[in-house]
């Protein structure tokens, strides 16, 4: 779109707030103490409402009363009039949540980005001028939030502007009743309080501004309005949980007078949009009149309001009801009025608890209620305020060994009791005659595919019953084990909730956006979570103990107990091998001392105790005592295969939008200075995939020094750090002035370059040449979405790339390599090769194979040179840019003239130790290792 002012970037703006604010804010929109979450500092759910951040552009950094007309001044927009902000009011306002913001911005850096959308002459009413606005954090340059919004600047109209794009309207359904009915009473100091947010136009608290423009007095805020209303349909329909409000706009339609009801109608449309709900809504007063007019939100739809389908099942294997005896007790009459001899032991059990509904009566549904109320209180859930029926209509699957020597089958068996009978849940339950702590394969693997199968028609959102870890959510899964994956492939270990995957499953599963386990791959799609992903030498309880039980490789085993139920099992060799003594462990290299094979076969400790801060261990049979912090061997318990999480830092990667000003960008001088520069460098370069760093000096002595403050430069066949233009003075494509399709850089090495820096000196008589990203891990999430046997070929099937165009090189890989990289272990992709110029003819593989990739490359292209994936940009002097090769790929537009380019690679894995030693300190590295 263009037209005057069109994206018109206002300068930056610093914002904070802290938790005092969080209380306002919640307080001041009509929250009540049956949502404590909002309002408690310390409750153990402490949130911020998710549309806070509408205030943030009027508080900015304030802590104190501003003037409000004053704080309007001086944001002239190009092109069009000078409007006076005293007489502007609230068009409409839309507001995305892309990730919900901390309680208080204490020891982080936040910033408005403001925009202009449009701005749009309304004749003598007005004009009407439209913005974006984003809540970014300045480090990392996430977008927590984005709000579209619309000011009226009344009465100043007719300087000849564009009247303004159709606007889309979502007007309630006719001839049906509202879903939701919520009123709120407004009274003279609902402006007053809602004002201290740092909205604090003198319209709203003093009647001569609103008689000048109209109003008779004092007006309600818009945003009040506004804000009630996200506040009414996330209580009523989202259960108060910040989470299940995606989005969330209203148009401003006429002023509220304070003292007035409001009332807000709301419809359910059942029309699902990633994953939420679409509800529309209107605010009306209490004549009738509408206040707030199309409205819409994205809702996730809980409690007894949610009518869409729920969960296809839960499976749960080896699992007991956590407080079974004192859940069977809220069940009984009277429970409440008995106390045995030991209420207040805490190793029998809690006081018996009643439902506290206000009458003598402890029902059915009140005892529902306590009982999941209770769990999620010892979780540290928020309470739910009814009871949402449809928790127990999802079928649920109970597998046991009748000889689990770990969890008996009696428990086993008493859950099933309570959730059947109690609960009135579909409990389809079988013991394993004689199978013990784990999955029976393939019997009980088999029984869990039909269960699923039988509820496919089932598919859809997930809705925890009772948060009990003894259950797996399945979503997505059932799509995969239903469809995709044979029946003996779809294995769980059993207790711990995560899956373990056969090679073949792992990759089926992992083409339907499915990590394993414990960790969200490819764009946050992850299904399994883990359930003690950090361990604390604190909570470290329990005696370290010689097991009896003697190992494979016939070395008794030694075993700590660790937080959240688990024992680490370690062979005596194990941890003799590894033992973190000074004599054993070189204090300065890090690097073993210990001959791993001159210790006895038979090793075992002599004794073993556990101290304050460390384990030690008499080995009988060698003299050495081995010492190892609790820290370090949380760190260290062994795993099994499809268990391990060795990507063991950084925050998940995430794409950037298509708008040049939200790319990730740091300044030169606070690279050069400190390290805490390269750290929020290396951060971006990481979380993003690419960075710009401004105010570079155009030479390719300072690019040099920039780039080695990451890593030393990796020298290859093009030399080390290079500074070239396209003469063809090395026989490559990048050295002429054609356009380059978008492509990973030195697919034809073994290990392909991990960073790669350009940086534009000059370009002289000519145009062209813009420089291109593509998210290879989004576009490789959207292959994997559209095509999963196409992402499959290319996750499989090697190719082989070479380096041949200068006589004095032949550079081919060890062997063949697939585009996409994955580890062997957790199924993550890590790495993407894609060079279509350097492969070489394909031989490895049957006509049909080669025809099949060929089918899969030609979709993988097509996904590749979207619009909406690509990136283009112009490269500047001053500003070198730096991206991930294994992520992202680049190309060029042709151009004509010289361009003058500087650069160089650097090596992934020492990116990467760069990164996190910055990131996490060498400590925590370390003991990781």
């Amino acid at each position: 779109m263009s037209g005057p002012g069109v994206g018109h970037q206002f300068p930056s703006q610093d914002v904070s707030w802290t938790k005092r604010d969080a209380l306002l804010f919640a307080n001041s929109i009509g929250a009540k103490a049956d949502e404590l979450h909002f309002l408690y500092e310390l409750h153990p759910n402490f949130t911020l409402f998710p549309t806070y951040p509408i205030i943030l552009p009027f508080k900015l950094t304030n802590q104190e009363v501003t003037d409000f007309y004053a704080q309007k001044t001086g944001n002239a927009i190009p092109g069009v009039p000078n409007f006076d902000s005293r007489r502007v009011v609230d068009g409409q306002r839309k507001m995305t949540f892309l990730k919900p913001l901390p309680v208080s911005s204490a020891g982080r850096q936040f910033e408005l980005r403001s925009s202009v959308i449009g701005v749009y002459d309304k004749g003598k009413v007005g004009s009407v001028v439209e913005t974006e606005q984003q809540i970014v954090d300045k480090e990392t340059g996430e977008i927590y939030t984005k709000a579209v919004g619309s000011g009226f600047f009344v009465g100043q109209g007719n300087w000849g502007g564009p009247k303004g794009p159709a606007t889309v309207n979502y007007p309630p359904p006719k001839d049906k009743e509202p879903d939701v009915v919520y009123e709120y009473q407004t009274d003279a100091n609902t402006p007053l309080l809602y004002r201290l947010n740092g909205d604090y136009n003198p319209l709203h608290a003093t009647p001569e501004p609103g008689q000048k423009m109209g109003f008779g007095g004092v007006i309600i805020h818009g945003l009040f309005s506004w804000n009630m209303a996200a506040h009414a349909i996330l209580k009523t329909l989202g259960g108060s949980n910040p989470k299940n409000l995606k989005e969330f706009q209203a148009r401003f339609a006429s002023p509220v007078i304070p003292g007035v009801k409001l009332i807000t109608e709301i419809w359910r449309t059942g029309k699902p949009e990633g994953g939420f709900e679409e509800v529309v809504f209107v605010v009306k007063n209490g004549e009738g009149k509408v206040v707030l007019s199309n409205g819409r939100a994205l809702v996730n739809i809980v409690g007894g309001n949610s009518k869409l389908r729920q969960v296809g099942g839960f499976a749960g294997m080896s699992g007991w009801l956590p407080y079974n005896r004192q859940l069977e007790d809220i069940f009984q009459p009277f429970a409440g009025d008995v106390m045995d001899d030991n209420t207040f032991d805490l190793f029998t059990q809690s006081p018996p608890l009643r439902a506290d509904d206000g009458s003598d009566n402890n029902d059915s549904k009140s005892a529902e209620l306590q009982a999941i109320n209770h769990i999620r209180d010892i979780l540290d859930l928020s309470m739910l305020p009814a009871l949402a029926t449809h928790n127990f209509q999802s079928p649920v699957f109970l597998g046991y060994g009748s000889a689990d020597e770990k969890v008996s089958v009696n428990l086993g068996q008493s859950m099933v009791d309570f959730l059947q009978k109690r609960l009135d849940m579909d409990v389809t339950w079988k013991a394993y005659g004689g199978f013990g702590h784990w999955c029976k394969i393939p019997d009980e693997i088999d029984d869990i595919v039909r269960f699923f199968e039988g509820e496919e028609a089932a598919i859809g959102r997930i809705t925890s019953a009772m948060n009990s870890s003894s259950f797996v959510p399945i979503k997505r899964a059932i799509q995969v084990v239903g469809e995709r994956i044979p029946s003996t492939s779809f294995v769980y270990q059993a207790c711990r909730g995560q899956p373990a995957i056969t090679s073949w499953s792992a990759r089926k599963a992992h083409s339907y956006g499915l990590s394993f386990p414990g960790r969200a791959r490819m764009g946050s799609m992850g299904l399994f979570s883990s359930l003690a992903a950090n361990h604390h030498p604190a909570a470290l309880a329990g005696a370290a103990k010689h097991s009896g039980a003697v190992s494979e490789q016939g070395y008794p085993p030694v075993s700590v107990d660790l937080p959240g139920g688990v024992t680490g099992k370690w062979p005596s060799l194990w941890l003799r091998d590894n033992c973190q003594c000074k004599k054993c462990i070189h204090p300065d290299t890090r690097q073993r001392l210990v001959d791993t094979f001159s210790i006895p076969g038979d090793i075992h400790p002599s004794t073993v105790r556990k101290l304050d801060n460390y384990l030690e261990i008499e080995w009988a049979n060698d003299g050495h005592t081995s010492t190892y912090s609790y820290s370090w061997l949380s760190e260290h318990h062994l795993k099994q295969r499809g268990e391990s999480d060795i990507v063991r830092f950084g925050a998940e990667k995430q794409s950037v939008s298509n708008d040049p000003n939200t790319y990730p960008t740091v300044l030169y001088d606070e690279v050069m200075l400190s390290d805490d520069g390269v750290r929020k460098w290396t951060d971006q370069i990481y979380r993003w995939g690419f960075s710009f760093v401004k105010g570079c000096p155009a030479t390719p002595e300072a690019t040099e020094k920039l780039l080695e403050r990451i890593a030393f430069i990796r020298p290859t066949h093009y030399g080390g750090f290079w500074d070239f233009t396209s003469d063809l003075s090395l026989k490559d494509m990048a050295y002429t002035t054609e356009g380059l399709g978008g492509h990973t850089d030195t697919t034809y090495f073994t290990d392909p370059a991990g960073l790669q820096m350009f940086h534009m000196l000059s370009h002289t008589n000519g145009s062209g040449g813009e420089s291109l990203l593509v998210d290879g891990f989004e576009a490789a999430k959207t292959l994997y979405n559209e095509d999963p046997e196409a992402y499959e070929v290319l996750k499989e099937f090697g190719v082989d790339g070479h380096a041949s165009g200068n006589e004095h090189v032949c550079i081919q890989p060890a062997c063949p390599f697939p585009v996409f990289n994955h580890h062997p272990i957790t199924g993550e992709l890590y790495q993407v090769r894609w060079n279509n110029e350097d492969r070489r003819p394909m031989v490895n593989g049957s006509p049909e194979e080669i025809s099949k990739w060929y089918a899969a490359a030609r979709k993988w292209n097509e996904i590749i040179t979207r619009k909406d994936m690509e990136h283009w940009f112009q490269l500047d002097p001053g500003s070198p840019m730096i991206f991930d090769n294994w992520r992202m790929l680049h190309g060029r537009a042709p151009f004509s003239g010289k361009r003058r380019i500087c650069g160089g690679y650097v090596n992934h894995d020492d990116f990467m130790s760069r990164y996190w030693l910055l990131r996490y300190g060498r400590e925590k590295v370390l003991n990781k290792i």
